[in-house]
This record gives structure tokens, sequence and C-alpha cells, in this order.
């Protein structure tokens, strides 16, 4: 079944998160994360988006971005690329890292941009991997 086109809008704020392959962490070492953060860091330079709120999960990820002039798929594509480059050739592993290609959310309003960005920095504590936002 072929998938569905995405819908392409600038300047435009978005929830975006993936995770592993069969919930599999995508993130087993300290050099992981900041690999993962160096990366979205260089294409923030090369693709000229803002990032506003971000957690790295050991099995997942969630970003919120505002784009630019670049669409959201092509940020995400070069990051998702060069991120299952480096772990599988770290941890020698063959095939896919993520579940399936990112999933995006617009984000519309101010209201869900606040609940958002609390969801994220919460996330390591429902999770209980930190009793404080700021300890993760």
């Amino acid at each position: 079944m072929p998938r569905g086109a995405r819908f392409v809008f600038t300047d435009a704020f978005y929830h975006v998160f993936n995770r592993g392959i069969n919930k599999q962490p995508i993130f087993i070492s300290e050099p992981d994360y900041q690999f993962f953060l160096r990366k979205l860091n260089d294409l923030k330079n090369k693709y000229d988006h803002s990032l506003y709120a971000f957690c790295l999960m050991p099995n997942h990820f969630h970003i919120s971005i505002q784009t630019r002039k670049v669409p959201i798929s092509k940020i995400m594509a070069s990051l998702g690329t060069s991120y299952s480059m480096y772990f599988n050739r770290k941890y020698e592993h063959f095939g896919p890292v993520f579940q399936n290609r990112f999933k995006s959310i617009l984000i519309e309003n101010d209201s869900y941009f606040l609940k958002l960005s609390q969801y994220i920095y919460l996330n390591p504590v429902k999770a209980n991997l930190a009793k404080n936002p700021l300890d993760y």
C-alpha cells in the first residue's frame, strides 16, 4: 500500500517524532545522543530552521521545529539517513534503525505549542528516567 503524500508548508511549526524499529533503542551510549544533536545543529545551519524543544529518549525522539523554505521532509530525511548510517556502522547493525518514516504534526496555534513543549520536556519524567526535566 503506498504511503500518503505529506502536506508541505513553509515557515511552519512541527512536532516531529520517530522511534526505533520494534521499539528498540536508537540511543545506546552518550556519543549517540551527541552525534544526533550535532547533526541536528549542522542541519540548522544548512537548511535554516529553528529548534524550540527536543527530547531524545533511549528508543525515540521528539522535536519541536520551525521550518523556513526547506520542507520538513528534507531536513528529517537528511537527519535520519546520517544517523542510521552512523548507528549501523558503529553497532554493526544492518537494516532500518527507525520504525518507519518520521511522523510530523503541524502546530497550528500557540496553545498546542505550549502543551507540546510541556509534553516534550516531561517525557523523561513520565518514563521514570528523571524526577525533574532539568535532570535529564
